[in-house]
Formats: structure tokens, sequence, C-alpha cells
């Protein structure tokens, strides 16, 4: 073969009809069994390219899995932060009304009629209303 010039296996795939003739019997065979060789060696390269890219990928999934779990962890270590929060009794239901405002322990301080609301007056009737009450009543007598 070295004689005839053929150096790589590529060079048996590539070779003519003339140059298989000067092989004599066997030529088409050997032709034949060198693309077989290199068609293997592409697919057995493919599929190691492929073998790689499948183990960066598992990597890739295993290093998002930890950090999934990683988060879940936080997601519940802060939910039962929030609980305790959510369950802890109200610091404004436990003390005592009127002990830390002041304007209800003037309201208290001061003798019960003056601590009354100055808008308690809207419920009475006002001068006129009370004027046209007392006609009414004349006029019904």
């Amino acid at each position: 073969m070295k004689a005839l010039g053929f150096k790589t296996v590529e060079h048996i795939r590539d070779m003519s009809d003339q140059a298989i003739q000067r092989i004599g019997m066997g030529g088409r065979q050997l032709k034949g069994l060198a693309e077989g060789f290199l068609d293997d060696a592409a697919r057995v390269a493919e599929t190691n390219r492929l073998a790689k890219d499948n183990e960066r990928k598992d990597a890739q999934i295993a290093a998002l899995q930890m950090q999934v779990e990683e988060m879940g962890r936080v997601m519940n270590e802060r939910f039962a932060e929030l609980q305790t929060l959510k369950d802890a009794p109200s610091p404004l239901l436990t003390t005592i009304p009127g002990m830390t405002d002041p304007a209800e322990h003037a309201r208290q301080a001061l003798p019960l009629d003056v601590a009354q609301s100055s808008l308690g007056d809207l419920a009475r009737p006002s001068r006129r209303q009370r004027r046209s009450q007392g006609a009414e009543q004349a006029e019904a007598v």
C-alpha cells in the first residue's frame, strides 16, 4: 500500500477505481473496510462527545437540585419564623388600655362631666328645631 502511495485509512477510503484495479483482488473489500472503520470511528467520537455532554448536564442538574433543596429549606425556616410571629400575642392587646396614652390619662383625671366629648351635643336638637317643636306642640293643644 505504501508503494501505491496510500499512507492513511482516509487515502484508502478515497481511492479511485483505477487504484483498486492496481491493488488487485480484495481492493474493493479493502476500500469497504476502510469506510466501515472510519464510520465506526466517527460514531465512537460522536458517542464520546454525547457522553461528555450528558455528564456535564448531569452535574449541572445535581447542582440545581442542591440549590432547590437549599431554597426549600430556607423557605421552610422563613415560614416557621412567620408562623411564630403570627402566633405570638400582639403587644397592643397585652397592654392595659390607658396606661400609655396621655390623652386617656387626662380624660380619666378630669371630673366626669368635663371628660365627656364636645360632640355629645350633636344628638340634641338645635334651637330652631326646638322652636319648631314648641310651635307644633302649641298648635296641637
